[in-house]
């Protein structure tokens, strides 16, 4: 069971020396003894809830280890008692772990989006959107908080939603990079960045309004297998047919990729829309008197605008 394991944290003690797996199919994990991860003592092991839900990803906050199912959240605390049985037990006193269940109702079904972002771990759930771990206690059950409120659902105007992209849950993936969260969608393309360093998620008593002052931005032609994060740069294998098994790297200005692999970098493109009908009234439509673009000087960038009519799309 330990070798089908698909996840796993170090954690224990003051200086993470035990490793944790889970994972294996059901509700349980297995711990391995301290500064040793090669071995697994037979008595070793928890189970988190219905043992019938698989464990789908863990994540450190503070000192807590968080355990994630696809709908609830589990905490690992790490304690010393100071009953023991032998003389270096009562020296030293013997190491005990307790469980606690942090969320009842939310949980993270793509493993591998579970980032610590600002101090707080933020993770994919393709059900409520992109969530953050705003406390580790359990009280009025408002530990979680939802921060794609702005870019997670079709808004009728044929702009396409965090939610509303098929694919798989396992493929998709995250990274945290230059203060900005990614989130990849490998088959779709897609990639939803969060600056969090532009507008960093401040928890207030307006729900609603939290999420809707974040800055995420969409980049298409993003075709991602999996990141490697390497000092301060990003690398990422392509998943796309052309690029197969290719390591891109990924730097700050975002000029150095060349998807149509003509030699020329392509860049990334992100998109604004905004709708033509506003104020509720149907017929109001919008005219534009003045647009204002703002780019870095230090970086190679191309800008194309496309005015979008009732009759035709025009550059």
């Amino acid at each position: 069971r330990i070798l089908s394991a698909r996840y796993y944290s170090v954690f224990g003690g003051n200086n993470n020396s035990r490793l944790f797996l889970g994972g294996c199919g059901d509700s349980y994990y297995f711990y391995s003894d301290p500064f040793d991860h090669t071995y697994f003592a037979e008595d070793s092991y928890g189970q988190l809830g219905n043992s019938a839900d698989d464990i789908t990803g863990f994540g450190q906050q503070y000192n807590i280890l968080l355990a994630f199912k696809e709908n609830e959240i589990y905490s690992r605390s790490y304690f010393i008692q100071n009953e023991s049985n032998t003389e270096d037990e009562n020296q030293y006193g013997i190491g005990s772990f307790s469980s606690m269940l942090v969320n009842p109702r939310i949980g993270c079904d793509c493993p591998g989006t579970i980032q610590l972002i600002n101090n707080q771990l933020t993770w994919f759930n393709t059900v409520q959107g992109v969530c953050t771990l705003v406390s580790t206690n359990i009280v009025d059950e408002r530990n979680v908080r939802t921060i794609s409120r702005n870019i997670d659902k079709t808004n009728n105007m044929g702009i396409t939603g965090l939610l509303d992209l098929n694919e798989d849950k396992n493929l998709i993936r995250s990274a945290d990079f230059d203060n900005k969260y990614f989130i990849v969608l490998p088959t779709s393309g897609i990639c939803f960045v969060w600056d969090y360093e532009l507008t960093p998620f401040s928890l207030s008593s307006t729900r609603t309004a939290d999420p809707k002052s974040l800055a995420w931005f969409m980049f298409d032609n993003f075709y991602v297998d999996s990141f490697l994060n390497i000092g301060r740069n990003l690398y990422y294998l392509s998943s796309h047919e052309n690029f197969k098994n290719e390591l891109i790297q990924l730097n700050e200005s975002f000029d150095d990729l060349d998807f149509d692999n003509d030699g020329h970098p392509d860049g990334i493109d992100s998109f604004y829309m905004t709708p033509f009908l506003q104020f509720g009234a149907v017929s109001y439509l919008k005219t534009i008197k003045n647009l204002y673009i703002q780019c870095r000087g230090d970086t190679a960038s191309k800008i194309d605008i496309y005015y979008y009519t009732d009759e035709s799309a025009e550059p």
